[in-house]
Formats: structure tokens, C-alpha cells, sequence
């Protein structure tokens, strides 16, 4: 009986932290054609290391966010929240691509450094590949496309930029 209540309270006490907080340094690749959210708290810094040259950065409202571009390295930004109580849009331009982010003003939620691996263009296409059986052909159809072939997978297929 003292091993079923304590096991869950362990597990849940494991996993649960990583729902909750965000990583307070992080590295990753993004996609352009998303939103991306970062956590603040006031009076704290958060720094955002691109893979390119940032080239501006613009936000809603001047007076709540303090932002600046790096001063030997133009790669990366500082986000610097004064007195937030609002989700506030930034615009940031790295090379030929603007990135969305939503800065959030959190109390448990803070992020210290986020390094930007890579930045990808992809949007994301529902479309149906059918294969045939016999000849082991491909064919790309909408939903509504009536043809007499298997249909082996359904589901999100990706499509990077400069691709068909």
C-alpha cells in the first residue's frame, strides 16, 4: 500500500518540474513560419545566440523591454525586462529570416541563455502519400483524389523551403 501512494509521488515529482519550468539554458533549432516563446522575470537578463548576424530587433513596447544587439558580435541579443506585465511581440531579423517571438513575463518561468542552432523555413503540408503495390511508385493526392492505390500512411508531412 506505501510502495502504490510513494512510486506515483516519485515520478511525478521527476517529470513534473520539466513541464513547469522552463530550461533555463537551452539549445535548438527553430522554424521561422512558428512563434517562439521565452520566459522572463523582471530586473533579470536573457540572452538569444543566432547562428547569423542580427540585423534588427523590434519590439511592442519600448518603455517594458529593454533590447540590445551585441556589441563586439552582432549574433546575438539580450532581452532585458523592466517592469512586464503583458506578453509583449518582437520582431528579430538574423540573415534573410524574421523570427516571432513572444517574450512572457513569468515569475517561475526564466530563462538565462538560449543558443539557436539552426533556423529553418518549413511549413507544414497535409497531403496523402499512396504507393502503389505492384510498381512500388509514389503519388501525391489532395483527400478528395479518388485513385486505386494502397493508401499506407496518413498524417503531416513536411516541406522545406525550396522544395516541392
Amino acid at each position: 500500500m506505501f510502495c502504490n501512494i510513494i512510486v506515483p509521488l516519485i515520478l511525478i515529482s521527476i517529470f513534473l518540474p520539466k513541464f513547469i519550468f522552463a530550461a533555463r539554458i537551452e539549445s535548438k533549432s527553430i522554424n521561422v513560419r512558428e512563434v517562439q516563446t521565452v520566459y522572463v522575470v523582471p530586473g533579470k537578463p536573457l540572452l538569444i545566440d543566432f547562428p547569423c548576424d542580427v540585423r534588427f530587433a523590434l519590439p511592442g513596447t519600448k518603455a517594458d523591454l529593454e533590447i540590445k544587439i551585441g556589441l563586439e558580435k552582432k549574433n546575438n541579443i539580450t532581452f532585458w525586462a523592466h517592469s512586464m506585465s503583458d506578453v509583449m511581440g518582437v520582431n528579430v531579423k538574423c540573415g534573410n529570416d524574421i523570427i516571432v517571438y513572444d517574450v512572457i513575463p513569468h515569475k517561475k518561468k526564466y530563462q538565462n541563455f538560449i543558443k539557436i542552432n539552426k533556423i529553418v523555413n518549413q511549413s507544414k503540408s497535409n497531403k496523402r502519400v499512396l504507393i502503389g503495390t505492384s510498381e512500388g511508385s509514389t503519388l501525391n493526392v489532395n483527400k478528395s483524389g479518388n485513385h486505386k492505390r494502397k493508401l499506407i500512411s496518413t498524417g503531416t508531412l513536411f516541406k522545406t523551403a525550396g522544395g516541392n
